[in-house]
């Protein structure tokens, strides 16, 4: 057990490294924008963009919420500033207009393509002392503990 959770705080540090290296790469643009974005922005806006890249329904207010461990409030404040900055939308849920569905405009999606097109190289590079089977064992792997966090946060990714 010890060893898992040595090996777990590892991934954590790498990505951070992968973070750090992907958001320095940015072009200029892309690196002032996400500079003026603060952690949890920054957290919402890649939670929206990853739901959206899976094709996944786009959250609403509460789900984003329990995902980010944040009062509603608190989440709504945040995205206000988000669609502010142009990052992301709100809408009414067709099916139940009391819920607010949250989904990137255009210039998040931008923003969010950068973002992991520059960690995608640096975490290939990282990968490049894996054989084709290791990275594609880890891979499984990572799927299979996201699919178990998945269902541990309230089954809402």
């Amino acid at each position: 057990m010890k060893h898992d959770i040595l090996a777990v705080m590892n991934l954590y540090e790498i990505f951070g490294y992968v973070q750090e290296q992907a958001w320095s790469s940015l072009p200029k643009d892309a690196n002032n924008l996400i500079s003026a974005l603060n952690n949890r922005q920054i957290k919402a806006m890649m939670t929206i963009y990853m739901r959206d890249a899976g094709k996944q329904e786009p959250l609403t207010l509460n789900q984003l919420a329990g995902i980010l461990n944040m009062k509603k409030a608190a989440a709504s404040l945040l995205i206000s500033n988000l669609a502010e900055k142009k990052l992301v939308s709100r809408t009414v849920d067709t099916e139940n207009r009391r819920f607010i569905r949250i989904s990137l405009a255009a210039k998040g999606r931008r923003l969010g393509d950068a973002i992991t097109s520059q960690a995608a190289v640096h975490l290939t590079e990282l990968l490049g002392c894996l054989t084709t089977e290791e990275q594609n064992d880890l891979a499984t792997a990572a799927d299979k503990i996201y699919q178990r966090y998945s269902e541990k946060v309230k089954g809402v990714r």
